[in-house]
């Protein structure tokens, strides 16, 4: 669209003696605004994916952790149950002793 406003603009330019250097200013500094714009776009998208990137690898991290403490959590209890085993067995049931 702009080569389409550059070549109307040297049209009516040759066809009549205009002055088209404050035209042209204007385009070249929105130019440069459009092109400010897009770069800051670019670094923001660029920021963004490394903030996925580290949110994604500390989710794998607490994911990997969260398995870890469930699988310790599993094996302290049979332990502590075996303890329990050991440590207080079942009273067998004994007969009543009659009185001596």
């Amino acid at each position: 669209m702009s080569k389409y406003r550059k070549q109307m603009l040297r049209l009516i330019a040759s066809k009549k003696k205009v002055d088209c250097a404050p035209i042209n200013t204007l385009h070249q500094e929105h130019s440069q605004e459009l092109q400010t714009q897009v770069e800051q776009i670019c670094d923001m998208a660029t920021l963004m994916r490394k903030a996925v990137q580290v949110d994604d690898e500390e989710y794998c991290q607490v994911q990997e952790k969260i398995a870890q403490l469930e699988l310790e959590n599993k094996e302290l209890r049979e332990l502590m149950s075996f303890s329990k085993e050991i440590l207080l067995p079942e009273k067998p049931h004994q007969p009543p002793q009659c009185g001596k």
